[in-house]
């Protein structure tokens, strides 16, 4: 396989190789077909990514993962707040 393509599967954070194919997955299915639900089911990923404790050592990759999901929930309308005292995310109007 050419190093390129490795690389490209690689985790970007160890031990979040699962959830970095399951967010792949959903983000090719909404390409193929938009949908809310399965918007929404990207900002259940991105969310869990951001608090698996690899990705909260990692500032670039999570700086990447917050313009990610304000991205998403901009598709589906829904506003975010941060979680007072930690550093996670929240939808504010779950639907």
């Amino acid at each position: 396989m050419p190093p390129a393509t490795t690389a490209l599967r690689q985790s970007l954070a160890p031990g979040t190789d699962t959830l970095e194919n399951s967010l792949r997955f959903l983000v090719a299915r909404y390409a193929r077909s938009p949908d809310t639900e399965v918007a929404r089911a990207v900002i259940n990923q991105l969310t869990l990514l951001l608090r698996q404790p690899r990705v909260l050592e990692q500032p670039d990759y999570r700086t990447y993962l917050r313009r990610q999901l304000a991205h998403w929930t901009g598709l589906i309308g829904t506003e975010l707040t941060t979680v007072p005292g930690t550093a996670h995310w929240t939808l504010r109007n779950p639907q």
